[in-house]
């Protein structure tokens, strides 16, 4: 396994904070996945938001206020080379490279607790973590993050 430079590390999509791809353009990550993969395989997790945001709001202005801002909190906790991206039906779709399985409970406490200071503790204490299962190459974390 070879290690970056930190010139390599700061060039590289999503390290600066940047949302350097979206949804639907995944064509920035291959440098960051093909680090991740020198960690391990890809751990697939769907972190819905959209109905707890929906109860929370009243207009689709709040709705995309309050949404960005739980994105914006979200790409913090997974940087890279782990890749935090948004689709288009209001959820998140998060890729981490780890060699150790994460508790789903553990995992599901931390978001909610950084998300408390936007959805507030009852609404954070609400949000739905889901395992997506696992990829071992581009291809597949690709096509996990494009599926709707």
């Amino acid at each position: 396994m070879g290690l970056l430079t930190k010139a390599e590390a700061t060039s590289l999509p999503g390290s600066s904070g940047e949302d350097s791809f979206s949804g639907a353009d995944l064509t920035g990550i291959a440098k960051g996945v093909e680090i991740g993969l020198r960690i391990s395989e890809a751990h697939f997790k769907i972190l819905s938001l959209k109905q707890v945001i929906k109860e929370l709001t009243h207009t689709q202005e709040d709705f995309n206020k309050v949404f960005a801002e739980s994105y914006a909190l979200l790409r913090q906790l997974f940087s890279f080379p782990n890749l935090c991206v948004s689709s288009y039906n209001g959820e998140i779709k998060v890729v981490i490279f780890s060699r150790h399985d994460i508790p789903e409970s553990m995992l599901q406490t931390q978001l909610s607790q950084s998300l408390e200071p936007v959805l507030g503790k009852t609404v954070a204490d609400t949000i739905f973590l889901l395992p997506a299962g696992r990829g071992y190459s581009l291809q597949e974390i690709k096509e996990f993050l494009s599926e709707d």
